[in-house]
């Protein structure tokens, strides 16, 4: 998280930096901070979800989150355009790599770093199998309305 300066200000004041950010296709981000807060058994996880949603965890079904993630405010699911460093309408980072290629994707940026290319897998979480609906897809889609513009992700309905 950056203090006193927004994104596009950090970027502008170190141009000979190198800038990469990950990414992630929305509906599996979605999914995934759903799975993560209300089926992780973490209680640390279910609290926070408890604190912003008012309501116990186990109430909260993945239509309601869908339909809330606009505002219910939680930086887990804002939409990245609020941390990238945007100007004239493109992002301004150098490498964008995306979940779904990570593997390749971080190969580049380990090169270009010097780091290895081979990233640890730390937070492993049981796969929950959801199948969103129509409404859940549009929810997702107009809340990332512009991560869908600006990284070019498909748009789900």
């Amino acid at each position: 998280m950056l203090t006193g300066v927004t994104p596009l200000e950090a970027i502008e004041m170190h141009p000979g930096y190198f800038s990469f950010t990950v990414v992630r296709d929305p509906v599996a981000r979605t999914i995934s901070n759903y799975s993560m807060f209300t089926q992780s058994g973490h209680e640390f996880r279910e609290q926070q979800i408890e604190e912003v949603f008012g309501k116990p965890f186990e109430t909260i079904d993945f239509p309601e989150f869908c339909k809330s993630l606009g505002t219910r405010s939680n930086h887990h699911w804002a939409p990245y355009v609020e941390y990238l460093p945007i100007k004239d309408g493109k992002v301004q980072i150098d490498y964008i790599c995306r979940m779904e290629n990570l593997s390749t994707d971080w190969a580049i940026v380990a090169q270009k770093i010097g780091c290895s290319p081979t990233l640890p897998r730390a937070n492993k979480s049981k796969s929950v199998k959801i199948h969103p609906a129509k409404q859940d897809l549009e929810n997702i889609a107009a809340h990332f309305s512009e991560d869908y513009r600006l990284l070019g992700y498909e748009h789900p309905v």
